[in-house]
Formats: C-alpha cells, structure tokens, sequence
C-alpha cells in the first residue's frame, strides 16, 4: 500500500520514513512516540482536506452532468425539421453552442476524476491509520 506524509500529505516513495518536502518523520518508531492528540490531528486534518477534495470533484460532476444534459438538448435543437424530413445544420448556433457544452462537460468530468480517485487512495490511507493506532 501506498504512504503519504502526515504532515503534508505528500506521497512517499517505498522504504522512505522522512518526506522529501517538509522532511517530517514517517518511521513507525516516531509515530508512536508522538502524542495520541497530535497524532489524531493529523489524521483527521488529512481527511478533512480529503473530503473536501471529494466533494469539490462531486461538484464538477454535477457541472459535467448539467453540461452535457445541456449539450444534448442544443444537439436535438441543431436539426431542422421541414415537412417531410429532418435536416441536420451544422452551422447554426445550436450545434455551436452544443459542441462548446459538450466539450466543456468533458473537460469537468476528466477534471473531477483526476480530483478524486488519488483523494480516495489517501483518504482511506489516514482512516486506516487511525484504526491502527486506537
């Protein structure tokens, strides 16, 4: 399984106790020296910054999802319809303004994935952590 730092949160590499970027003491020695409180801080400020992070991407799933829903209905808009068929128009301002809300939903849903499945992994990290050490 994967470390992170308590102190920053930053990613340790395999067999590596102190964090390149704050230089805090990951070793299992020190982290049960530490006081229980301090310890349990770190976690839970760790996982508050997580759940933050989750529901930030949660939040630009939803924009993705409005946006495509919103794409979608542009796209049906795009076609004209005369009496006996439908023509498709690919230059009216509905196909541009579908293609930017597609394009925009695609943007937010790959944006809110990147946020959120590195988030999990440490998230779930800090609670295993907090279970070991009560």
């Amino acid at each position: 399984m994967k470390r992170y730092c308590l102190e920053c949160g930053h990613p340790l590499k395999k067999g590596e106790d102190h964090c390149s970027s704050c230089s805090f003491d990951n070793s299992e020695r020190h982290l049960q020296e530490l006081d229980i409180h301090q310890y349990k801080k770190l976690c839970y400020d760790k996982k508050t910054k997580g759940r933050e992070r989750k529901n930030r991407s949660f939040s630009f799933y939803v924009i993705g999802a409005v946006l495509l829903i919103l794409g979608l209905v542009f796209l049906v808009l795009s076609y004209r319809y005369s009496i006996r068929h439908r023509v498709f128009t690919p230059e009216s301002a509905e196909f541009v303004f579908c293609v930017l809300s597609l394009s925009f939903s695609a943007f937010f849903l790959v944006y809110a994935s990147i946020l959120l499945i590195p988030t999990l992994f440490k998230e779930r990290y800090f609670v295993r952590l907090l279970k070991r050490r009560k």
